[in-house]
């Protein structure tokens, strides 16, 4: 496959980080320094930490003059706070932006693998999202994406032997590399959504604008998914690794994947069905293994009901 021509490659210098952070503590240290090699400039933008959390982020702008733009967001809103490091990003004249979260980790040559990649991709000006090989820190498992195969059905795939996988339609957004024309062409992150589903619902807009998401073997991002880690299932040995969030969250979680249902079903069925096998096995993984069934269980499914009761809502405002 031969280099591509014409068109405008993503380059340490125009590429810059936006990364979200919110009482991250020291862990923003390791998050951030991988980046400076890595990227023309880093926005950092800091959810409402507290003191002892900012005094933390102040070392590291003080030991980096020049390298690091600190914004304040009042509100804990992710989506709220990305989108402000975005606008600040093409304020600058970045051309190409990498999201991270406080408590993901790039190896040393994330990025210049990811642009190399993109050179010999068959159609680079229609990649929109160029995401990493993801490990996560608190589980042995094997990063696994969903690709699409046709309108209903889906796959989900391991790298193995295959350096890119294409045709995805959902990844994380940290370790996301993002040219800047895609805000552009289909907005920024819903904000409505605040945390939960908020790159699942940038994704699908992705593919349903005529953009591809392409995930890179080489480009190793290291990430950590709340409180997870594997249980060993009797018998089997197999694992099971459940997140073990919060009440809060399975309500906010099952709301917001219910009402991306709604929004993007009829044109990406696949996605429906994927994302229902998911939503089961979660709820498998609250019976087997964690705490507080009763009420996780029970905000699942209020969070249902609510997002039939706003799209009902939404369906009958003229």
């Amino acid at each position: 496959m031969s280099v591509k021509t014409g068109v405008s490659f993503p380059k340490t210098a125009n590429i810059c980080a936006v990364v979200v952070s919110y009482n991250a503590g020291d862990i923003i240290l390791q998050t951030l320094a991988p980046l400076y090699a890595q990227t023309g400039h880093i926005i950092l933008v800091d959810n409402g930490s507290d003191a002892t959390n900012l005094a933390v982020i102040e070392r590291a702008i003080a030991s980096r003059p020049g390298r690091i733009t600190l914004i304040n967001n009042e509100k804990n809103n992710l989506a709220a706070a990305q989108n402000i490091g975005i606008a600040a990003a093409r304020d600058m004249g970045f051309e190409w932006v990498l999201l991270m979260d406080h408590d993901s980790v790039a190896d040393t040559g994330m990025l210049p693998i990811m642009c190399e990649a993109l050179q010999y991709y068959d159609q680079p000006k229609k990649v929109g999202i160029i995401a990493p090989n993801l490990r996560d820190a608190n589980s042995s498992r094997r990063a696994r994406y969903p690709q699409l195969h046709g309108k209903i059905w889906f796959k989900r795939r391991q790298f193995g032997n295959d350096i890119i996988i294409d045709n995805l339609f959902s990844v994380i957004s940290s370790g996301s590399l993002i040219p800047i024309y895609v805000f552009d062409k289909i907005g920024g992150m819903d904000e409505s959504l605040t945390i939960d589903y908020v790159d699942k619902d940038f994704c699908l807009r992705v593919v349903r604008a005529g953009f591809q998401i392409i995930a890179v073997r080489e480009a190793v991002l290291t990430h950590r998914l709340g409180n997870a880690h594997d249980h060993d299932i009797p018998g089997t040995g197999l694992q099971m690794c459940c997140t073990h969030h919060s009440p809060e969250r399975r309500y906010t979680i099952t709301r917001n994947r219910v009402l991306s249902w709604f929004r993007h079903g009829s044109e990406l069925p696949a996605f429906v069905l994927y994302d229902l096998l998911a939503m089961i096995y979660d709820i498998l993984r609250i019976l087997c293994f964690e705490e507080q069934k009763r009420e996780k269980l029970s905000a699942v499914w209020q969070g249902v009901k609510d997002a039939f009761r706003q799209q009902k809502a939404a369906a009958s405002t003229p």
